[in-house]
């Protein structure tokens, strides 16, 4: 004997049905976060660092706030909104307003991260927000070599949705420095004082230890052939400006010296560090020995490579030839008609590009993870290494 289902109880069964469906769709995160949740939690120790919360921050028309979780070089970025074309790019380091954050930036080269990284002290992974909204993007910002900080991020697991370096495969590039091009070209005609210096080639050094540039090694060789004089504490010659900033120490060099040595503690791709941007602020040409593609980087013409000589004597000739020539040595000044040169203390660039991919990647509501940020730092399409040994000079 068959039975049939009355067409009303039908109804209601149907009507239920995908009640239960749009309340299910509602209440559990949409697939992308599920999968992330999942990667977390198949991450060694990465479930202790926080919860993954359904709930989105709240939108506003082009208006994007960045929280600076960790400080900055251990300086908390001063607050502020920054006209981005049609976005405004609100910073902020009030912890405070996590809550309404669109991304979140970890400094990596901080106490905070490496307190926060520590197996032993559980407290201290109070340093990371307990807490995690579905469409916030935390971000990782890394402007040093990856050897001096990737053994800390290590137990972070797949914590960070974007990078933020030196690196031109960052999601965001964040240099120290930035050379910006002038809508018209600028006369530069105050170079009198550029030729009357007296001295070459200066270097202020702080780490005297033998580090992976070998850039001891190639001062020593350098001072066969030329006078090289080093400040600070590797050298015996102090910077006269009462200020301790490196920034006025090198205007003050530049008002005697016509080099500078940019030489980097690292040879890594893509990397330099504001000795290079400091060179040009103090007028001085900069010698650079770095991983750095330096033409897309600084204006060509502008420096000198080690790598273009094959001893130090032929680049020490070189040096004595500029010295002796005052329109081949401002040659390497002409970039000022140009360009501008913005330094990580004046120039928004890198906050620009945050929002800008924000507002971009949260409509479409993109929520990858990097899987793994220790070989996303140290490696190349997970096998080439990032950093290498200079191969310069015989016997050095």
């Amino acid at each position: 004997m068959s039975s049939k289902i009355n067409p009303k109880n039908g109804l209601v069964l149907i009507t239920a049905i995908t009640i239960i469906l749009l309340l299910t769709y509602r209440v559990v995160p949409p697939k992308d976060a599920v999968t992330q949740i999942r990667n977390i939690l198949q991450t060694p120790r990465s479930e202790e660092l926080y919860l993954l919360s359904d709930k989105n921050v709240p939108l506003t028309d082009n208006n994007f706030r960045i929280l600076y979780w960790t400080t900055f070089f251990q300086t908390k970025i001063a607050e502020k909104s920054v006209p981005c074309g049609n976005i405004t790019c609100h910073i902020t380091h009030n912890r405070n307003f996590l809550n309404s954050s669109h991304a979140v930036l970890f400094h990596a080269w901080e106490p905070d991260m490496i307190v926060a990284s520590s197996k032993r002290n559980p407290q201290a992974r109070k340093n990371i927000p307990n807490i995690r909204y579905y469409n916030q993007y935390w971000v990782l910002i890394g402007l040093e070599p990856p050897m001096f900080f990737t053994r800390h991020l290590q137990s972070f697991g797949d914590l960070f949705n974007w990078t933020a370096t030196y690196r031109s495969d960052s999601d965001v590039y964040f240099p120290y420095g930035q050379f910006q091009k002038l809508p018209t070209p600028a006369k530069y005609n105050d170079t009198q004082h550029l030729t009357k210096r007296k001295k070459l080639v200066s270097i202020i050094l702080s780490n005297c230890k033998d580090v992976p540039s070998k850039r001891l090694k190639m001062i020593a060789e350098l001072q066969k052939h030329i006078q090289v004089d080093v400040y600070g504490k590797c050298g015996n010659l102090k910077c006269d400006d009462k200020s301790r900033s490196k920034i006025d120490c090198k205007r003050t060099l530049g008002k005697e010296y016509k080099f500078y040595l940019s030489f980097e503690n690292s040879i890594c791709q893509d990397y330099v560090s504001e000795k290079l941007f400091q060179a040009y602020l103090g007028e001085m040409v900069p010698i650079v020995l770095g991983g750095g593609n330096y033409d897309r980087i600084v204006p060509p013409g502008s420096y000198i490579n080690v790598n273009s000589f094959s001893t130090a004597k032929a680049l020490t000739d070189y040096l004595l030839l500029l010295d002796t020539h005052d329109d081949k040595y401002l040659q390497y000044f002409e970039w000022k008609q140009n360009y501008i040169l913005k330094t990580m203390e004046d120039f928004d660039g890198a906050y620009c590009g945050i929002c800008q991919k924000l507002a971009v990647d949260l409509p479409a509501g993109k929520t990858s993870v990097i899987p793994n940020i220790t070989d996303f730092m140290l490696n190349f399409r997970g096998h080439q290494p990032r950093c290498w040994s200079p191969v310069i000079w015989q016997g050095v």
